[in-house]
């Protein structure tokens, strides 16, 4: 799991789900006790408001749950505890990362800061270090919710990754979406 995917994660996606859980909850209650602070006149109204609300937090109540966030910080850790996360220095990289953005060396064509190149990089290093100590697997399996064809194209990596992957590894390679991991998990259980 490369180390930059874990703290964009942590940095935008989790900080941003605390900010939104807290927020809706927080505006919720005061829409709700402004509902019930309705004349009498709209009581009829009052009532319906009422149960559409109650309705969304029975349905959807989890979206601003501190549960949630305690769930995704507890897969966090479960992850970190059986993944190799690797980091590669980022300052003996970044010139690197800069000359590959210059040149439009995928990925990151467009990432003026590099984060898909480290993202990347974490990766190839990730891959190596499970090579180095006999990791068996059928392909090496980079997946990502990435469109850009700096990624991949019509379901095919981009060669220039391909050919680092299995210069590192000495094996196939693929990109895989979200949905293609969950089915070959699917088919295998």
């Amino acid at each position: 799991l490369p180390g930059q995917v874990i703290t964009e994660f942590w940095n935008n996606q989790l900080a941003a789900v605390e900010t939104v859980a807290e927020g809706l909850k927080t505006d919720f209650n005061r829409f709700k006790r402004r509902v019930q602070g309705i004349d009498e006149e709209f009581k009829r109204f009052c009532d319906d408001i009422k149960e559409i609300l109650e309705d969304f937090e029975n349905e959807h109540g989890n979206v601003y749950s501190g549960a949630t966030v305690r769930r995704t910080r507890s897969l966090l850790n479960s992850v970190q505890e059986r993944a190799i996360v690797p980091f590669v220095n980022r300052i003996r990289f970044e010139e690197l990362a800069k000359h590959r953005y210059r040149t439009k060396t995928p990925p990151g064509f467009e990432d003026v800061r590099h984060s898909d190149f480290f993202v990347w990089a974490d990766f190839l290093l990730g891959l190596s270090i499970a090579c180095s100590r006999d990791v068996s697997y059928e392909r090496a399996v980079f997946v990502t919710s990435e469109k850009k064809t700096d990624w991949i194209r019509n379901d095919v990596a981009h060669p220039v990754l391909t050919a680092e992957a299995r210069a590192v590894s000495g094996g196939p390679f693929a990109i895989w979406s979200l949905d293609k991991l969950a089915e070959r998990i699917e088919s295998t259980t």
